[in-house]
C-alpha cells in the first residue's frame, strides 16, 4: 500500500494554506491566499538577506513552511513611493 502525499504547507501573511502543486507562480500564491492580483508578494529570507520580491509568472518550487507576505502596489518597506 502506497504511502499518501505528504501535505505542503506554506504561510501567507501569517495564516497557513496547503499548497495545491508545486512548483506555484506567484500568481497562483497569490490566489492561494486570496490576494489582491496588483498586489506584490514576497518571500521571507531568513537572515540578514533582503526578502524576495516574487513576479506573477515566476515559479516557486516549495518547501514546507516557506513564509510569504504582500504589500500594496504603492508601499514598500513601510514607505509610500
Amino acid at each position: 500500500m502506497a504511502d499518501a502525499p505528504t501535505k505542503l504547507i506554506v504561510h501567507i501573511d501569517h495564516k497557513s494554506y496547503e499548497a495545491p502543486n508545486n512548483p506555484m507562480t506567484g500568481r497562483q500564491l497569490k490566489e492561494l491566499g486570496g490576494l489582491n492580483p496588483t498586489d506584490r508578494l514576497f518571500l521571507e529570507v531568513s537572515g540578514k538577506g533582503d526578502d524576495r520580491q516574487i513576479g506573477d509568472d515566476e515559479n516557486v518550487t516549495l518547501e514546507p513552511s516557506m513564509h510569504f507576505y504582500h504589500l500594496p502596489p504603492d508601499i514598500t518597506a513601510g514607505h509610500e513611493l
